[in-house]
């Protein structure tokens, strides 16, 4: 069995080159402090929010993708884990971030007797990184491997390798927010097969710490007949178990495309939170004109009810000329399910 190799490859190694900025103290308390940060994420994955996406490569030299991501309370990716093979072989990365940026890279890869595996373990801090680049040095101090290159030489070196790293880690990480915003195969079977998906957003709207999907549906333009799209609908899908149920629907909360006047296609988009979300719309020419509307969960009946209501307009030639009215339960309107909800009248309605 051959020996394995473990190769400890330290992108703070530039600071070397740069004593009277970074000493090698400095250098070994950012690597401290990088361990640190690593171990704490590890021991507190179960306070993170986990998500398993697949990312599906079409073409290129990865089939695809398996990312298992965890995501603080405001949605920032702390560490990123997947793998790529080809062949039987195989490599296995850890991204580590702090505050957005990449702190830490682990990566362990195998060949297909899977007798010989290597790890390569870099820390990284992209300030110190920029900072060396800008001093530029004049002398020609010697870094690591690069020992007997001259500072020209360790300068390109170090770009090279700046530059490969971010490129790296901001594709991996386009590719795990685009597989998370994909719609489930289970989900997309649920909907209108001769629709299109218009806008969609997932997160928990019950508060059962387990994500719902709020899905708006439009006709398919590539539809020969179509002509304009009136037949809009949004969908809130739920899961039950291991599979996905559609909880209600509603045809008249989107408004159709041609609604909005000159200004066009008026829907703004979905708007979420926990336990509530928010349709949105705006159009109008000369007078332009706004509405959204809130949905919050009563755990009592299973139902997302009408809790808010904004209607406004304002003249686009003068601003002083504008309208704003907010309404409420009980006092303009009552139990209203998010099913049975009509945009042109709740004014009055519902169960008081």
């Amino acid at each position: 069995m051959k020996k394995k190799r473990i190769v400890f490859i330290v992108i703070l190694l530039i600071v070397f080159s740069v004593p009277h900025i970074h000493s090698q103290s400095t250098k070994e308390e950012l690597v401290n402090d990088i361990r640190i940060k690593c171990h704490k994420i590890n021991s507190e994955l179960n306070s993170y929010t986990e998500k398993v996406v697949r990312w599906d490569a079409g073409a290129s030299y990865w089939n695809s993708t398996n990312y298992t991501g965890y995501l603080d309370a405001s949605k920032q990716v702390v560490l990123l884990k997947f793998s790529h093979g080809e062949e039987g072989y195989w490599s296995h990365y850890e991204y580590y971030f702090a505050n957005g940026e990449i702190v830490f890279i682990f990566i362990h890869s195998g060949e297909p007797d899977g007798t010989e595996k290597q790890e390569s373990v870099y820390f990284w801090n992209k300030e110190i990184i920029q900072a060396y680049l800008k001093q530029k040095p004049s002398n020609e101090r010697p870094i690591d491997d690069l020992e007997e290159k001259p500072n020209n030489e360790i300068m390109a070196r170090v770009g090279e390798s700046t530059e490969m790293f971010l490129r790296g880690v901001d594709t991996e990480l386009r590719n795990f927010h685009d597989a998370l915003s994909q719609l489930p195969e289970p989900v997309m079977l649920l909907l209108n097969k001769d629709s299109k998906v218009i806008a969609h957003a997932v997160a928990d709207i019950n508060g059962d710490s387990v994500d719902e999907y709020i899905v708006a549906t439009g006709l398919d333009p590539n539809d020969s007949e179509w002509k304009e799209d009136r037949d809009r609908k949004l969908f809130i899908i739920i899961k039950k178990g291991e599979s996905y149920v559609v909880h209600s629907t509603n045809s008249l909360v989107v408004l159709c495309s041609s609604c909005g006047g000159a200004f066009g296609d008026p829907f703004s988009g979905i708007e979420t939170g926990t336990k509530w979300f928010r349709i949105s719309h705006y159009g109008g020419s000369r007078i332009r004109w706004g509405r959204s509307y809130k949905f919050g969960y009563s755990r009592k009946y299973d139902q997302w009810q009408l809790i808010e209501a904004n209607e406004g307009s304002h003249d686009s030639f003068d601003e002083t000329k504008s309208e704003d009215a907010t309404f409420k339960p009980p006092k303009d309107f009552g139990m209203i399910n998010f099913e049975d909800f009509d945009p042109f009248d709740y004014l009055g309605k519902g169960i008081k």
